[in-house]
């Protein structure tokens, strides 16, 4: 079968600049799931100070205590065990305007809707400039984010969640990329919500490339997909560093920002030698990584064919494609969630 062959990306890469939001019902999302405890699960984002001041909130607001409580671990119970459990956890980002989700975190969300808008609508002349600031720190480094362009991606779109903490979600719909994070506060928070994009932003990238054919992924702490959310962020963790090889300050940040998640000794030079990504696809992510630094400078991505002509003088190393699988990434139309954790 004959595959069209992808058109030839521009000589440098074009810069792209973030798209930075604020959006209700998008922040409400969080919102709800900050509220839910998730014990084992990596994707959980159960913030226990800030679910039991909200339960004041909502008590004040005329929400009993027991009626949320219920409604809490119903959400909880579909949220670890149903099966749209981890698009839940992002699907609204690219559809801030669809309906409330059917089940326990739908209801969930309406009943905390009320209380939400009121609490954003008295904070949104604060949220706003902390939009502002984040989004005029962003805009001078939109040339940092031109390896996207390698992944098919031509928009980036940031949500601000003041729900979130130390965690970040994204989604892919076509060739637009949506993330959340969380508000950045001040000039400290400004910094972390940009390490944190730049880890999302890693994934289109690099998660094709650790993937194994068929084999699941589940962000829940024991399970049998579990490895594989962990070669994920190994190798999107390895990305970030490689991709801010020409900001040595913010690479540091950046191994102190990743040593909440990996053991600190030695993390510098483990993260350049991609971590703990498997020996067998460990050559595919150190290429990459390459090629996103190139990119991100300026420099002419290295395509396909060159990687492929260069492997042939090697001696042909590695194993070739399966007859009729194309290499490499195609956009696809629908949205494909990501998730990152707060443990990865």
């Amino acid at each position: 079968m004959q595959h069209a062959r992808r058109p030839a990306l521009p000589d440098p890469l074009p810069p792209l600049v973030p798209d930075v939001r604020l959006d209700a019902r998008v922040a409400l999302r969080y919102h709800a799931l900050t509220l839910l405890p998730l014990p084992g699960d990596d994707a959980s984002l159960h913030r226990p100070v800030y679910a039991a001041a909200w339960q004041r909130t909502l008590a004040a607001a005329g929400v009993a205590a027991a009626e949320l409580l219920r409604r809490v671990e119903e959400a909880g119970v579909a949220l670890a065990r149903g099966p749209a459990r981890l698009r839940w956890q992002a699907d609204v980002l690219p559809h801030p305007a669809a309906a409330y989700p059917d089940g326990p975190l739908g209801e969930l969300e309406r009943r905390l809707a009320p209380s939400h808008a009121d609490a954003w609508s008295a904070a949104l002349d604060a949220t706003e400039t902390c939009r502002a600031r984040f989004a005029a720190r962003l805009a001078p480094r939109a040339p940092l984010f031109r390896p996207l362009r390698l992944a098919g991606l031509d928009r980036l779109v940031v949500y601000l969640c003041p729900a979130l903490e130390g965690a970040g979600r994204a989604a892919r719909a076509g060739a637009a990329y949506f993330v959340a994070v969380g508000l950045p506060e001040d000039e400290g928070g400004v910094r972390a919500a940009l390490l944190q994009l730049l880890h999302e932003c890693c994934h289109p990238l690099v998660d094709e490339l650790v993937d194994e054919g068929g084999a699941g992924l589940d962000t829940a702490r024991g399970a049998a997909g579990h490895a594989a959310h962990r070669r994920r962020e190994d190798a999107a963790l390895a990305l970030g560093f490689h991709w801010l090889a020409d900001d040595p300050e913010l690479r540091t940040a950046y191994v102190r920002w990743t040593a909440r998640y990996r053991d600190p000794t030695g993390l510098a030079e483990r993260l350049a030698g991609a971590l703990d990504v498997a020996e067998a696809r460990r050559a595919a992510v150190l290429a990459r990584a390459a090629e996103v630094a190139r990119a991100a400078r300026g420099g002419r991505p290295v395509s396909r064919s060159s990687r492929r002509d260069r492997r042939q003088e090697a001696g042909g190393r590695g194993r070739p494609s399966a007859p009729g699988r194309r290499r490499g990434r195609t956009p696809r139309a629908a949205p494909a969630v990501r998730r990152s954790a707060d443990r990865r």
